[in-house]
């Protein structure tokens, strides 16, 4: 990205944070897409989101764990 248009524009699409094991932190777009990378289902995801924001997964892969925050802005709050 080379304009501060092009990383707002990237920003809002972001609407989950996932802090990993390593302790770096990345944006989704879905909960499909953070399944797809850390190996817990997105219904999971999904229902521990519901309980608690942010939640912490375990992954069905490996015994790694993640916390994942759901983004809330004015729109969705």
């Amino acid at each position: 990205m080379k304009t501060s248009n092009e990383l707002e524009k990237y920003y809002n699409k972001i609407k989950y944070f996932v802090l990993f094991p390593d302790k770096k932190l990345k944006g989704f777009t879905s909960l499909r897409e953070i399944s797809r990378e850390i190996y817990v289902d997105y219904s999971t995801i999904s229902k521990r989101l519901s309980e608690s924001n942010p939640c912490v997964c375990y992954s069905s892969d490996n015994e790694y764990v993640f916390l994942v925050q759901k983004v809330l802005s004015d729109a969705n709050s």
